[in-house]
């Protein structure tokens, strides 16, 4: 999904830029001539070159993107380097993360057990042989403390194998906390048995009570874990409030819902712990408001916890907050009082909530059921999407990237043009240089920094209109309009080449082997659904709306059902609907309430963000010209 494969760049390039701008470097060659030493070095060709070119490139600065890249082919590099005089110049240059590096490093380096240290510590997946020669070699340097670390890093990375064989290597007093941990974490069979047979302390460790709830929760255990959150997880998140405690305090709360048990829900879900201006409070505010109004029948209760959340920072929060208060209002019998905070959510037309007021306004009663709505909304909408102010745009910092972007450009590159203003993104943080950068990517023709600035700006609270909502690649389809481009503006950002972490590609963000699912149920005929080929727009577009269009059958043409199964799976939706079934006939609360129920955050503001995305392509399709 491009919101949160995004978010994961976003923080790779901060932690680029921060571990670069302390680096003293000799001034760098003009842009045109450092872009072509850089296209050399991150190209399918760039992987053998020796060590002393990338590193000229590294010592340049300001930093460019794709520096994690260099430096692995960096480190590879001089792990196939024999000269010694090589290697005591550039072994001590730049931190070593790669194990065949620091093995032909160790004997050029100034303290190369500090290294050692530091390997086995970063949680980095080494594979038996690497952990044995690093352990062999420099173990006796790790003390108990650092061995522990590095389990607690590799069982927070998820590198489970490896942290099973730590186990053996920590203190004998800490394995048992270590086996019960990793069992909890992987739901193993023994869970409990080992859980039980840790002494009274180590029952009581932070982390195994987290991993415990879960895994309750998760086997729908629900008494035992109410019954462990009081005994214990209150006085632990008490103690040290943070995001995982919350996360998993309101992912109680909304099991204990779906289980029908409202009650014991709004009392977990009213979470404290955490200051007011973080997502955890909003959310535990906005789940504890919607109990209140529609489980409870309180709506002077849910308006206390709604109205906090007209003063957040971002669009989405600051109209669910008006919206939802004026849905408190109305049961209340205030109907003035309702239609004006509806009128205040309308004024964020670019968001789900402020979409709902509007049709409360309009009277439209149907939108999320059916997809569609009437001529009165449609052009309240776009009325509304073109009085929005426009941002005003700052002067850019780092228009080297600019200039590299622009001359990628020019080159017949917007791949690579992509990633240096997605780096221009990052640079420029405020709202006047994130306004300054989705200019230039609607000059460049870029469209995902464009929409990658529109959701920056979104989470500060400003909206984007027309920008951020590009349509580069325009299609025949079978799905309602504007579906298509606004599932590709949350997957992808309209970046052809993107890939997923889980290694979906393209535009859809597609699986091969869920794409050729898609193509033998869709009797397509032969279609390559090979990754190479899904980066191709057309073979993307085809596919992808074959598979909206079998989502969209199988759910009945309910477009919310339709997108969670996008997001996290037709199975996983066909048990959520048994679990939760909307009562029949479909109405739009119903469905409304469906979708707040869901048990994933990431699902909710996916159907949220795209049926919003959705409207505003229809009415701009449809009614702009």
């Amino acid at each position: 999904m491009f919101f949160r494969n995004s978010r994961t760049l976003l923080t790779g390039l901060m932690a680029l830029c921060a571990a670069s701008s302390a680096l003293a470097a000799p001034p760098s060659p003009p842009v045109r001539e450092r872009l072509a030493e850089w296209l050399i070095l991150v190209g399918p060709g760039g992987t053998a070159f020796p060590a002393q070119r990338y590193a000229d490139f590294l010592a340049q600065t300001p930093p460019w993107p794709q520096r994690v890249r260099i430096l692995w082919r960096y480190q590879n590099a001089l792990s196939q380097t024999t000269d010694p005089q090589i290697l005591n110049a550039l072994c001590p240059r730049y931190p070593l993360t790669l194990p065949a590096a620091f093995e032909a490093c160790a004997p050029h380096l100034p303290d190369a057990a500090s290294t050692a240290r530091r390997l086995w510590l970063s949680g980095n997946a080494l594979t038996v042989g690497e952990e044995q020669t690093l352990f062999q070699r420099f173990g006796q340097s790790f003390t108990a403390a650092d061995q522990w670390a590095r389990y607690e890093a590799l069982e927070l990375r998820g590198q489970f194998s490896a942290a099973s064989r730590q186990i053996e290597r920590l203190a004998p007093d800490q394995q048992p906390l270590a086996r019960a941990r990793l069992a909890e974490r992987l739901a193993s069979p023994d869970a409990d048995s080992l859980f039980a047979s840790l002494p009274a302390d180590l029952q009581s460790d932070p982390t195994l009570i987290r991993y415990r709830l879960r895994a309750l929760r998760r086997g729908d255990r629900l008494d035992e874990a109410l019954s462990l959150w009081n005994a214990q997880g209150v006085a632990l998140q008490q103690a040290s409030p943070s995001h995982d405690w919350s996360s998993e305090r309101i992912s109680l709360a909304r099991a204990l819902l779906l289980a029908g048990r409202p009650k014991e829900a709004a009392d977990l879900a009213d979470d404290t712990t955490m200051a007011p201006d973080t997502t955890d409070r909003q959310e535990a505010e906005l789940l504890s408001g919607i109990i209140a109004l529609r489980e409870l029948q309180a709506p002077a209760r849910a308006e206390k916890f709604f109205r906090p959340l007209q003063g957040a920072t971002s669009l989405q929060m600051q109209a669910r907050g008006y919206y939802w208060t004026g849905r408190a209002l109305q049961v209340a019998d205030r109907q003035q009082d309702a239609e004006a905070a509806f009128r205040k959510a309308a004024s964020y037309p670019t968001t789900f909530p402020g979409q709902l007021a509007l049709a409360a306004l309009t009277r439209d009663e149907s939108i999320l059921v059916s997809g569609k709505s009437s001529e009165v909304f449609d052009s309240s909408l776009l009325q509304a999407l073109q009085t929005l102010p426009t941002p005003t745009a700052g002067t850019l910092s780092r228009t080297d990237l600019l200039e590299a972007a622009t001359d990628l450009v020019q080159a017949g590159d917007p791949d690579h043009a992509r990633e240096f203003l997605m780096m221009l993104g990052v640079v420029n943080p405020s709202p006047e240089g994130q306004k300054a950068v989705a200019d230039a990517a609607s000059r460049l023709g870029l469209a995902a920094p464009e929409v990658f600035a529109s959701y920056a700006l979104a989470r500060k609270g400003i909206a984007l209109y027309p920008q951020g909502f590009p349509d580069p690649y325009p299609s025949a389809s079978t799905v309602p309009d504007g579906l298509l481009p606004a599932i590709i503006r949350q997957e992808s950002g309209f970046d052809p080449d993107a890939i997923s972490g889980a290694h979906a590609v393209g535009l859809l963000q597609l699986l091969p082997a869920a794409a050729k699912d898609v193509v033998r149920k869709g009797h397509l005929g032969p279609v390559n659904v090979s990754p190479a080929a899904l980066t191709d727009p057309q073979t993307n577009l085809r596919i992808g709306n074959a598979y909206v269009s079998q989502l969209l059958e199988r759910f009945g043409n309910v477009i919310p059902y339709a997108l969670a199964a996008y997001n996290a799976g037709p199975h996983r939706v066909d048990l959520w609907l048994k679990a939760d079934p909307p009562s029949e006939p479909l109405s739009e609360d119903g469905v409304l309430d469906w979708i707040e129920r869901l048990p994933y955050r990431e699902t909710r503001l996916y159907i949220e963000n795209i049926e919003a995305s959705m409207m505003i392509y229809r009415v701009r399709n449809t009614h702009a010209g």
